[in-house]
């Protein structure tokens, strides 16, 4: 089986994702961007103040960019998000370090209502996107006034 190589858009859309998750569960978002690399494939970013109090968030966070590729692409955890789902595994480890199972449950779980969340405003997830790939970065104060704008 092949998979189709991600494109800028897709990086903006994972990325964005990452913005509309973090603004609607009230984390702060410190930036985002996203770019064309020399190898010809993409990299993206985007900057969430994390807060350890909050686990459970940062967990849906983290996973909503994967979630964001899944609706246009079910496969996209094979080919964009690597990265994320370490980083969510090293959250799961610390909430259920305990329970192998629990944590593939929590992964799962986590993975599902990202993808509602981001479902319930996905003309705002795709505007934030296309925003992001046209411009490839925007700060807080531009990220938050967009999200703002278009999450209401």
């Amino acid at each position: 089986m092949s998979f189709r190589r991600e494109t800028l858009y897709d990086v903006a859309l994972h990325e964005a994702g990452h913005a509309m998750a973090a603004h609607v569960l009230g984390f702060e978002v410190a930036g985002m961007s996203c770019w064309r690399r020399e190898d010809g494939r993409h990299g993206g970013e985007c900057l969430v103040r994390e807060d350890s109090d909050r686990m459970w968030g940062q967990l849906l966070v983290i996973l909503a960019g994967v979630a964001a590729n899944m609706v246009i692409e079910p496969n996209a955890m094979t080919w964009l998000g690597e990265r994320d789902i370490n980083k969510a595994w090293g959250i799961v480890d610390r909430i259920a370090s305990a329970n192998k199972g629990a944590g593939d449950r929590m992964i799962l779980t986590a993975l599902a209502e990202a993808r509602r969340l981001l479902d319930e405003r996905w003309p705002a997830v795709e505007s934030v996107a296309e925003q992001l790939h046209r411009v490839g970065q925007m700060d807080g104060p531009q990220t938050h006034c967009l999200l703002a704008e278009v999450g209401r």
